[in-house]
Formats: structure tokens, C-alpha cells, sequence
């Protein structure tokens, strides 16, 4: 019997499928890849360089801020670690007393005199009470007392002083200054404080 043509080539006919089959998916395996590879790389290039711009720059303001800071002291574990640490050198005796305000000035330190264009003025006439024990003593005479009125118009109790003395009459002239206020002297729109002498006369005709 004879056979058929495509039964004779049947075997043949596959083995040609195969090889172009194959050599199909060869063809592509070589030509295909090569084209996603070289897209990707050209993706991760790319990629790369947005790291670089946008990511280093925070990075280094990070560490500017970062090495402004000072630094955390940690306690040592052991007396062998503080052994190994080196300290500056600091004289002490060096910083003075710098945060130490000037003393008010006193009584000894003050000026005897001060220059100003206004002079200072009681708010209210200093009229010391004749004692009655000296007018029945029949004792009459001057006072002349200096005192400071400082910047604000107040007297330095401790400045004052007796410079021409009636002692029966001293202590009312000291008690009236002391109660007194004051407007302070002036030089130009500055309020100053100045030295001042003041006399108090005391005779019998009043």
C-alpha cells in the first residue's frame, strides 16, 4: 500500500518546525533583553541622579546644624577614663568679680560738689519746731546742716551732717530734713543727685 505524502514528511516537517522554533526564541532571547537591560540601566542612572540632587543637599544642612550644636557630657564609668581626659587650663583667680555691680556711692566717696543747671527744691517748706525747754532757756542761734539728695528727690539719712551746731536745736533741724522730700536737680533733662548745706535760724522775737 502506498503512503501518504504528508506521512512520509511528517517527521521531517517537525523537525523544521522545532528549528525555526527555536531559533525564533534565540533570535529574541539575544535581541530583546538587551533593549529592557539598557532601560533599566538608563532608569537607574536617572534615578541616581535625583538622589543626588535632592537628597545630599538636606544631608549637609543636617550636619551644619548638627556640629553647631555643643556636646552631651557623659558621665565616665571609671576613674581610669577621667585620668585620660584632657582638661584646659583655667585660672580662676583671673575672672574677678565680673558680674559684681558697682557700690552705691557713700557718704565718703560722694563729690562735695556737682554742677547743674536746676537746683533741687523742697516740695514742702522745712520748718523745724522750736523746742519750748530752749526758748524757756532762752537759747537762740544758726543750724547749718549739709545733706545729699539723691537723683530721685530722696535724702541719704546717712549723709547728713552737722556743720554748725546749737545742740539744744541740732536734732529738730535733723528730724525735718529727714522727713523732707525733694525735687531733684537737674542737669539739662538728667535728674542728678548733689550735696546740699541749708542754714536754720532760731531766735526768740518768733
Amino acid at each position: 500500500m502506498r503512503k501518504d505524502y504528508f506521512e512520509i514528511t511528517y517527521k521531517l516537517r517537525i523537525r523544521e518546525i522545532s528549528a525555526v522554533v527555536l531559533t525564533s526564541l534565540v533570535i529574541l532571547f539575544y535581541a530583546f533583553p538587551k533593549v529592557v537591560e539598557s532601560e533599566l540601566i538608563f532608569e537607574e542612572a536617572e534615578f541616581t541622579e535625583i538622589l543626588n540632587v535632592e537628597i545630599v543637599k538636606p544631608l549637609q544642612q543636617q550636619q551644619q546644624f548638627k556640629s553647631a550644636r555643643p556636646s552631651i557630657p557623659i558621665e565616665a564609668d571609671e576613674e581610669s577614663e577621667i585620668d585620660t581626659l584632657d582638661f584646659m587650663d583655667t585660672d580662676i583667680e583671673s575672672f574677678g568679680d565680673w558680674g559684681a555691680p558697682p557700690p552705691p556711692p557713700t557718704s565718703g566717696n560722694r563729690p562735695k560738689w556737682v554742677q547743674y543747671d536746676q537746683a533741687p527744691t523742697p516740695k514742702k517748706a522745712l520748718r523745724p519746731k522750736y523746742p519750748d525747754i530752749c526758748k524757756q532757756a532762752g537759747i537762740e542761734g544758726t543750724v547749718v546742716v549739709s545733706f545729699w539728695v539723691d537723683e530721685a528727690g530722696i535724702v541719704d539719712q546717712s549723709s547728713i551732717e552737722i556743720l554748725q551746731s546749737v545742740p539744744c536745736l541740732d536734732q529738730v533741724c535733723i528730724n525735718a530734713i529727714k522727713k523732707s522730700k525733694w525735687r531733684p536737680a537737674r542737669q539739662g533733662r538728667q535728674k542728678v543727685g548733689v550735696p546740699l548745706s541749708m542754714p536754720f535760724n532760731f531766735t526768740l522775737e518768733n
